[in-house]
């Protein structure tokens, strides 16, 4: 298991604490295969603590770091919909009365995704989420999250529904196809105007590999008008299954073998990757024809650490 707990200088201070109780109780509600599972919560003498699901494996920020954000088209897009299959689970969310919880993640980013050594993709830390159960309130004017996958309307202090999180979605869908962030700047007050504005171009002016349909699922996910992006995440998914299913298999075995070369291939393998990442700019489907082939697959029962 990961044990999370506060760090000491925080420990005692009433708004952190409970925030993680909110976290415990919000998180041990929610279980599907995409999310990583809170299985206790205790206090050890003045410590209080989560026991979560550990996930051999990586982050999705330090896997785009390790491969420069060179990833193909297709297994960005099938990260996305398994992505978007667990913002759907927990957006429709009910308590054991059958009432919405209410759930918004609000802080999708690549480093709360983990990628596991074994091709799971599962999103992580409900400890900003907005939920009806909350215990704590936003104080009016705070803003909880990182500021580069911000909705407009979160930015605004305005009400927000699921429709933030795929904001946010589209933000980390675009990092994967594009290999840089749709708004980033210099300064989270550049970075904040550039959100405001829609100041996004296609992922396709980045990269030539991304098509007309990858384009447009990306950009209408960063729609500066909730009411203009996906209704759901399903809905988002949908989209991302589409598209797919036009493309050669791409799936949790694909994944686990884009990672295994990654973390466990030798230099001359990771020379070849260099030479694929390369190749893929031209041919998007290379990756079924030559990346996987030559990479090692997982040996089963063994284990491996970072």
């Amino acid at each position: 298991v990961v044990v999370k707990r506060l760090l000491p200088h925080l420990a005692h201070r009433e708004e952190f604490t409970t925030m993680l109780m909110d976290e415990a109780r919000i998180s041990s509600q929610l279980k599907h295969p995409n999310i990583v599972s809170v299985l206790d919560f205790g206090q050890e003498r003045e410590h209080l603590f989560l026991a979560m699901e550990y996930v051999p494996g990586c982050n999705l920020g330090y896997l785009g770091r390790r491969v420069g954000w060179r990833f193909p088209a297709a297994l960005a897009a099938y990260i996305g919909s398994e992505i978007c299959q667990a913002l759907d689970y927990a957006h429709a969310k009910q308590d054991d009365h059958g009432r919405p919880m209410c759930i918004i993640h609000r802080d999708v980013n690549p480093p709360n995704v983990l990628i596991g050594f074994d091709g799971r993709v599962m999103l992580a830390d409900f400890g900003i989420a907005k939920a009806a159960e909350r215990a704590t309130e936003t104080v009016f004017g705070a803003i909880k999250g990182k500021i580069d996958s911000m909705s407009p309307e979160q930015l605004l202090n305005q009400i927000i529904d699921c429709r933030a999180d795929i904001f946010a979605k589209g933000t980390l869908l675009y990092e994967l196809l594009s290999g840089t962030h749709p708004f980033h700047r210099n300064d989270n007050e550049k970075t904040k105007a550039a959100i405001l504005a829609g100041d996004a171009i296609p992922p396709s002016a980045h990269k030539m590999r991304v098509d007309k349909e990858l384009d447009d699922i990306c950009m209408r996910a960063l729609s500066l008008r909730a009411a203009d992006r996906f209704a759901t995440a399903g809905d988002m998914r949908a989209a991302l299954q589409r598209w797919l299913a036009t493309q050669d298999p791409m799936g949790a075995p694909e994944l686990q073998a884009f990672v295994d070369h990654v973390f466990f291939g030798d230099e001359a393998h990771q020379e070849d990757l260099d030479e694929v990442a390369d190749s893929l700019e031209d041919s998007p489907d290379a990756i079924n024809n030559r990346t996987l082939t030559g990479m090692p697959a997982l040996i089963p029962g063994a284990g491996r650490s970072l």
